[in-house]
């Protein structure tokens, strides 16, 4: 069991670890046209930020479309549940 929950957490942080690289990646993409240090900067931390915001937002309704569906599922199984 103490594997199974090792592997979970190796794999957990290796996909947060691979967005923040992405995340990096996209943001010094985004920002590299900029000359001035201290914008260029500026610019790629903002840009993490709204990364960041954005995953956290697809992670909220990721997690609302989860519970809608077991919400739906017991209402179902409470429904042929009362139709017996």
């Amino acid at each position: 069991m103490k594997q199974i929950s090792l592997l979970v957490v190796v794999l957990a942080l290796t996909g947060c670890v691979s967005a923040r690289e992405v995340d990096s990646g996209n943001a010094f993409d985004q920002c590299r046209s900029i000359a001035d240090k201290n914008f260029r900067d500026r610019c790629i931390a903002e840009a993490l930020q709204d990364a960041e915001r954005d995953r956290r937002a697809a992670d909220e309704d990721r997690q609302q479309d989860v519970e809608d569906a077991e919400r739906r599922e017991l209402n179902r199984f409470i429904g042929g549940v009362e139709q017996d």
